[in-house]
């Protein structure tokens, strides 16, 4: 016969019975109302006139967080600030930032500030970084995961940011290669026409006509 040791009465339903057959009756725990407070280590053991048999299991009774957020902001002097918060989470979860391109990620260095209230722990990751260690990305996405420890439970938030200078691209006849050349530094963008290469080649043509020479 089981016997429940050292649990509350008010934690556990005592009469509870897994089973009708005699052997399996009292092989399962009903836990009241779980809180994180029965987190833990749980010990089942087994004893005959014959053997004893004893086997540990470890239970996460989780908080998920009410607010995880995740914000990006240029600071006055330039330098990007990249902030996530996690709160409250039970247990202290694994927060990390990344920066994703093509769905490939590397994770960035941030600051932790962790504040253990109420049996929850309130995470926030800070970092400010300069523009020029992002540009070399270009269009990326900045990622937030928040993992439970020792389990398959994760939640991410994550905002895209795309290069702030856009380039003009000027389009210089070439009537060997037809290619735009982009001039950076300049704010408009242009998509080249699909006649233009043809009418740089009459206008080179004319202008060849003109001065009596021909191809």
């Amino acid at each position: 016969m089981a016997k429940q040791t050292n649990i509350p009465e008010d934690v556990v339903e005592g009469s509870y019975q897994h089973s009708d057959d005699p052997n399996h009756k009292y092989r399962a725990l009903k836990l009241l109302n779980p809180t994180t407070h029965q987190s833990g280590d749980y010990t089942c053991e087994i004893s005959s006139y014959f053997d004893e048999k004893r086997l540990r299991i470890t239970l996460i009774v989780y908080v998920l967080p009410d607010e995880m957020t995740l914000s990006v902001e240029e600071l006055p002097d330039g330098n990007i600030s990249i902030v996530c918060i996690s709160q409250p989470t039970y247990p202290e979860p694994f927060v990390k930032l990344y920066v994703e391109v093509y769905g490939e990620r590397e994770a960035i260095q941030a600051d932790r500030e962790t504040v253990y209230d109420n049996n929850a722990y309130n995470t926030t990751l800070s970092v400010e970084l300069p523009p020029e260690k992002l540009a070399p990305y270009g269009d990326v996405n900045i990622v937030c995961k928040m993992t439970i420890p020792n389990s398959n439970i994760s939640l991410e938030e994550s905002l895209h940011l795309g290069p702030e200078v856009e380039e003009e691209v000027v389009i210089l006849a070439d009537a060997s290669t037809h290619k735009a050349v982009a001039v950076p530094g300049l704010s408009t963008a242009f998509t080249p026409h699909p006649l233009l290469p043809l009418l740089a080649v009459v206008w080179v043509w004319c202008l060849r006509s003109s001065s009596g020479k021909s191809f």
